[in-house]
């Protein structure tokens, strides 16, 4: 599959490149239209997102063609490892529009937009000997936040502008962080929303300007519109930056709203403390104690699983989102003291010593966040800590007093 994108690249690439950009007259640059487009979300696992090609129709030489970043080999065997580690290569590929995005949508429905972008005829040359420079060297290492499709396209029109396009998005505040564009994204997937919210750490967190948002195609191309054109001086235009803007395909497709790990974890353990309430009120004594032994025998096994994954990702990941979350310090392996029976006094010791030691990880968090060695959200991390206080409470509110009171279930 590569192979196939790499000989269409070169094949649709001539169509470009027979006729020199850089000897092309005012008139042709002129006559030379530029076209974002945009897509929104698919149902698919990697169309999750968005996406973001560049259309340029050329009447010089009668050629209408796509330029897409997101072009990727499926068929390497170790993409999966590589994209994981955060070291997968993308490629550039130019295609002609027809039937090309026909294609696309035929197979991924969603919304497409396309909008004209107003360039000044200096600014078209800056952009087309930019992407003269990627036809001839086509491979990216991709990056979900800061070199994806979406990302690379603003950049290429933030250099034919000089800055324009940077300067003023970075002045403007948004209200969303990484991590809830990373939930947003991935909601359709309660799995991997759970999952990446207990993986990424505190540079998920912090807030973000417009300009951070440029890989998020639907959200850059809202940012784009509410811009003015940029003159060669560096000037602001009357004229809008985006205009002509024609829905291409009409095909919604919701981002989805992914339940945070913590909302599941609450929901679950809650049920659990209820019951064993309700079984300590009908003195259902052993009912009680199973209530409590399901909840540290799954907590155990959880607890395992989430931070044995956390510190195998920050040991192969580039990732820099994924180097040592602060969730670590609540889920920890020698949670598995946690499973098991009835146990004796000296084990029952050690399970409480154990929590104990958690609520001091907790103290500890808070100390290395107010002195800024740890940036990730202490709400979102304190959230956590809910079950095993529920552990505690029923652990110590009546559990305990129970087993001492009744020697048959010591």
């Amino acid at each position: 599959m590569l192979r196939i994108w790499l000989l269409l690249s070169l094949w649709a690439s001539s169509f470009s490149s027979y006729a020199d950009w850089t000897t092309y007259t005012p008139k042709e640059l002129m006559d030379m239209e530029v076209h974002l487009v945009s897509m929104g979300p698919s149902h698919d696992l990697f169309t999750s997102g968005g996406h973001t090609l560049l259309r340029i129709v050329d009447p010089a030489t009668n050629s209408d063609l796509m330029y897409n970043w997101g072009a990727f080999s499926a068929e390497d065997p170790l993409f999966l490892w590589s994209f994981m580690r955060g070291t997968s290569q993308y490629y550039l590929i130019v295609e002609p529009t027809v039937p090309t995005l026909q294609n696309d949508v035929t197979a991924y429905p969603r919304d497409v937009f396309q909008d004209r972008v107003n360039l000044t005829l200096l600014q078209k040359k800056k952009l087309l000997q930019e992407i003269q420079t990627w036809i001839e060297h086509p491979a990216y290492q991709y990056h979900i936040w800061s070199k994806n499709c979406s990302t690379l396209v603003s950049e290429l029109l933030d250099h034919a502008t000089n800055g324009g396009i940077s300067r003023q998005l970075q002045g403007k505040k948004a209200t969303v962080t990484y991590r809830e564009l990373w939930m947003t994204y991935f909601g359709s997937w309660p799995i991997l929303a759970v999952a990446a919210d207990f993986l990424l750490n505190g540079k998920a967190d912090p807030a973000l300007t417009q300009w951070d948002l440029r890989f998020t195609p639907l959200l850059f191309r809202q940012h784009l519109q509410s811009l003015f054109a940029i003159e060669d001086t560096g000037a602001i235009s009357t004229q809008p930056l985006l205009s002509n803007t024609i829905q291409l395909y009409q095909h919604p497709v919701p981002y989805g709203v992914g339940e945070r790990g913590y909302q599941v974890l609450l929901v679950f353990f809650t049920c659990l403390a209820l019951l064993g309430l309700a079984a300590k009120k009908l003195r259902q004594h052993r009912l009680a104690y199973a209530s409590l032994a399901i909840a540290k025998t799954l907590w155990g096994l959880f607890s395992f699983a989430v931070s044995t994954a956390i510190l195998a990702i920050s040991l192969i990941s580039t990732r820099e989102y994924f180097y040592f979350s602060a969730v670590l310090w609540v889920f920890w392996p020698l949670d598995l003291f946690f499973i098991g029976g009835k146990g004796s006094e000296k084990r029952q010791q050690i399970q409480s010593y154990l929590v104990r030691l958690h609520l001091i990880g907790w103290v500890g968090l808070g100390i290395c966040y107010a002195t800024g060695l740890v940036q990730q959200s202490l709400i979102h991390i304190g959230l956590y800590m809910i079950p095993i206080s529920a552990l505690i409470f029923l652990q110590h509110a009546y559990i305990r007093s129970d087993l001492e009171s009744s020697p048959r279930l010591r």
